[in-house]
């Protein structure tokens, strides 16, 4: 079926059977409107798991990822409103599997800095206990919790870990301070020590209970992450530095789309066809090797299918398959990035999902062996592909938009973060403000 540029809208998200129902006189959907509308979860914040690819050789890592008898009060934002929520717990990662336990869990909506709005905290329970053991390379939900919850809002999530822990699965680059305190004060209003954090460990995702849940997908690398620009968001309403962030301010500011929610599935130096490379055993090396995570066609189906109501997804990603696999002296070809994004795209439709690709940015002026005129070559070919193949619904040309109008082998200087690869914020938005947000509702929005 051929489609337009920008895709065509979805048709009905919830069919009705027309027949029979008309005979009897009643109307479609409903029973004559007497039955409430069916309410499902949808994914309101989430974050792609990573962790150390190896524990026995990321000593430098292990200072920040073992916890002990602490408190973790993780700062995140609910994309949309809501009155129940429940929380997701990953212990997912790690190639020396460990059960993981939580001694307690808080939700509460967040006031400033590591303080909760007093009368909002919220005791999280796990089949109706308290604490809970998440096996090793598993997750959990919470039971669900009543909540009003604002749409943009900060919520609070306290872990309490009552044991020496080394977390394996955790999220390393937030741009958003959380914050650790020695002893549980899982349910303090104020912790009594905090320390900040750039990191968020274990938690992986907040639902809210919807009756039209509708989920976009940012999925991709650093660029998706948000990774380039140094400022840390503190306090709402300073947003995020990255752009499904600033995205999300846009959607939430547009009528049409209301209730659509933005979540990012980034995982810096991440590749499509590659694990967290083996680059050595340099200081750099090693966290590479932390944090680049699995594969992106191997986590698709975790980060983006899996997630509640998740209706469309765009893809950018393919940068560090060109650049790491120089690096790795392991070259790619532009058939093999195209062909990991035919099966992605098909893995996505076949959840019913819409797919939104978007195209490499310039990155000259980057380190070789990483840039090359060959490298940029590949990546041409493959933003060729992006525009013209036909696979997507729609198509957002980020190329386009950051590239420099006298050079279009690098980026504008002045959405550059400096190291000619990553946008800084001003960039991140002017992406997230180039996108059409017409397609949005056309491709997202359930009818």
């Amino acid at each position: 079926m051929q489609r337009s540029a920008i895709g065509k809208p979805a048709s009905g998200w919830v069919q009705c059977a027309l027949a029979g129902l008309m005979a009897l006189g009643l109307s479609a959907c409903g029973g004559g409107g007497d039955d409430p509308p069916a309410k499902a979860w949808q994914t309101s914040w989430a974050t792609a798991p990573t962790g150390p690819a190896s524990l026995s050789n990321t000593e430098l890592f292990l200072p920040l990822i073992t916890l002990d008898k602490q408190t973790v009060r993780l700062i995140v934002r609910s994309n949309v409103a809501g009155s129940q929520i429940r929380i997701r717990l990953s212990n997912e990662i790690g190639d020396a599997p460990a059960a993981l336990e939580i001694g307690a869990a808080h939700v509460a909506v967040r006031d400033k800095g590591s303080s909760i709005v007093s009368g909002t905290d919220r005791t999280l329970t796990f089949g109706g206990k308290r604490d809970v053991v998440i096996p090793a390379k598993g997750m959990v939900y919470s039971d669900p919790v009543d909540l009003s919850v604002a749409a943009m809002s900060d919520l609070a999530i306290s872990l309490y870990l009552p044991k020496k822990t080394v977390v394996q699965s955790a999220h390393f680059v937030t741009r958003q301070n959380s914050y650790l305190n020695p002893g549980n004060e899982s349910a303090a209003v104020a912790l009594s020590a905090a320390v900040p954090t750039s990191s968020w460990f274990v938690a992986t995702g907040l639902d809210v209970m919807s009756s039209k849940p509708m989920t976009l997908v940012a999925y991709g690398d650093s660029i998706t992450d948000g990774f380039g620009d140094s400022s840390m968001r503190t306090d709402a309403p300073t947003p995020w530095p990255s752009w499904p962030s600033r995205l999300a301010d846009r959607v939430a500011a547009a009528s049409n789309l209301a209730g659509l929610s933005v979540v990012n599935a980034g995982i810096s130096g991440n590749r499509l066809m590659s694990d967290a490379p083996n680059l050595g055993n340099s200081d750099a090396a090693l966290r590479a090797r932390a944090v680049y995570g699995p594969k992106g066609v191997s986590r698709f189906q975790r980060d983006v299918v899996e997630q509640r109501g998740a209706s469309c997804v765009v893809i950018l990603q393919g940068i560090n398959d060109i650049g790491i696999g120089a690096m790795e002296g392991k070259p790619v070809t532009s058939a093999q990035i195209t062909a990991a994004y035919q099966q992605m795209i098909a893995q996505a439709r076949g959840a019913g999902m819409k797919v939104i690709g978007a195209t490499l940015l310039p990155f000259a002026g980057y380190a070789a062996p990483y840039y090359s005129a060959g490298n940029n070559a590949i990546r041409e070919s493959v933003n060729q592909w992006i525009r013209t193949s036909g696979a997507y619904d729609a198509v957002i040309d980020f190329d386009a938009i950051v590239r420099d109008p006298g050079n279009p082998l690098q980026m504008q200087a002045q959405y550059d973060s400096g190291d000619h690869l990553h946008p800084n914020d001003v960039g991140y938005k002017a992406m997230a403000d180039g996108i059409d947000l017409s397609m949005l509702q056309q491709l997202c929005v359930k009818s």
